[in-house]
């Protein structure tokens, strides 16, 4: 999931937040588990990252 973010800030405030902080409250980690891969679009907060379109792709 980390790759997929182009902002640093936004993704210190994820590893912040629920992997250094409440990290049960995480929805990856709870899917983790249970033995199951998250979505790589799958945030923290159990919302789906929205794909960035490429350039020049319609």
């Amino acid at each position: 999931m980390f790759e997929q973010f182009s902002s640093q800030a936004t993704l210190q405030i994820f590893k912040i937040h629920y992997c250094r902080g409440d990290f049960g409250t995480c929805e990856r980690y709870k899917s983790a588990s249970k033995g199951t891969m998250p979505q790589p679009d799958l945030l923290p907060d159990g919302t789906l990252l929205k794909k960035r379109r490429q350039k020049g792709i319609a």
